[in-house]
């Protein structure tokens, strides 16, 4: 059970920091749970909420705004 507590407060931490725009913090939270628990679901999550907020969008804003119009 306790694992299990760990897991959701990283999870709770990761989505703070991001919140926060501390995308460094919330990946090195996420980095340090690799390495307990790697094969939790809910820390992969966690690794691709922090990987979608590190890329950058592969489009480019005004390409967008003339497809919209």
């Amino acid at each position: 059970m306790l694992i299990i507590q760990r897991i959701y407060r990283l999870a709770l931490i990761v989505q703070i920091r991001l919140a926060q725009n501390r995308t460094d913090l919330a990946l090195k939270e996420v980095q340090s749970a690799k390495k307990w628990a790697q094969d939790s679901l809910l820390v992969n999550l966690a690794e691709s909420w922090v990987g979608l907020r590190i890329v950058s969008p592969p489009w480019d804003v005004d390409q967008t705004h003339i497809l919209i119009q």
